[in-house]
């Protein structure tokens, strides 16, 4: 899935019982996974990051950080519950800034001069198996201009808008 390194530290219990299920191990680690690279966490792309926040025990898994996909910096935090999440759900929290360089990192195409400026923008992703991924971003847009001319409509007048 990915290459790197781990710095981890943590405990273990585990019963010397035989037939030991999965509900009577615990365990807590947490660390610091480094020079990270996949081509395979999204299909396509390349995710980069230096260093990346672990937390794992018999409840959750979580990783968390500043990385970089196909060289679009991103603050992130990955989630998914270990315990009565038969589906594998996961969550996936976001942090980036949308401009013309993050438009084109990940394909989306606009005409000239429709989109100028950086803006702040928050990503939620709902992975489910299986299933399409669901997602939901939301911008201001302060810092952006948006120029519609075939409709002759720009935001530069417009005092406050969320998409």
């Amino acid at each position: 899935m990915a290459s790197g390194n781990a710095q981890l530290a943590g405990w273990i219990e585990w019963p010397l019982i035989k037939g030991v299920s999965q509900d009577q191990v615990l365990f807590e680690i947490d660390g610091t996974l480094s020079n990270i690279k996949s081509n395979k966490i999204i299909k396509g792309r390349l995710f980069e990051s230096e260093n990346l926040n672990l937390i794992a025990s018999h409840k959750s898994l979580s990783i968390d950080g500043k990385s970089k996909i196909n060289n679009f910096p991103l603050k992130f935090l990955w989630n998914q519950n270990l315990k009565d999440n038969s589906e594998k759900i996961s969550f996936v929290a976001a942090e980036f800034d949308i401009d013309e360089n993050g438009l084109e990192a990940f394909n989306i195409s606009l005409p000239d001069g429709m989109f100028k400026g950086i803006s702040k923008a928050d990503l939620k992703l709902t992975i489910k198996p299986k299933y399409p991924t669901e997602f939901i971003v939301k911008s201001n847009l302060k810092g952006s201009e948006i120029n519609i001319n075939s409709l002759g409509w720009s935001n530069k007048n417009t005092k406050k808008m969320v998409i």
